[in-house]
């Protein structure tokens, strides 16, 4: 899980490869012929199935490369793309302002840093 210089590349890889394969395996559920709608049975999806497992671990994170966190934020656009069945011209920020969710930079620049300030008050007795 950890590299010689501390970027955590692997596993947000994993995280990353663990997501890809939960959309293949749920796929159809957002086809573009499902009947499910988008308000409330797609966006449940992405909220309650995929998020978390793409964001596991999201946290410590704060220290990874823009790069390596970019490949989290393409991949969250495809799936919003592909719930709303936007052509490819829409603008991703628009989706996410319709749908009101996060980018998963600023997700993780949020929760890192409340992460990093709480750590400072946990007593640890090893140190």
């Amino acid at each position: 899980m950890l590299d010689a210089k501390l970027s955590f590349d692997s596993h947000t890889q994993k995280a990353l490869n663990k997501a890809k394969t939960m959309s293949f395996t749920l796929g159809r559920l957002i086809a573009r012929k499902s009947k499910l709608t988008i308000k409330y049975n797609l966006l449940l999806y992405y909220k309650a199935i995929l998020k978390p497992i793409l964001l596991y671990g999201s946290p410590i994170w704060g220290i990874t490369s823009i790069k390596t966190l970019r490949k989290l934020q393409v991949f969250q656009n495809q799936q919003l793309m592909r719930i709303v069945d936007a052509p490819w011209y829409v603008r991703r920020k628009v989706i996410r302002n319709d749908l009101k969710i996060d980018p998963v930079l600023h997700f993780i620049k949020i929760i890192s840093k409340r992460f990093f300030e709480k750590l400072p008050q946990i007593l640890n007795e090893l140190l």
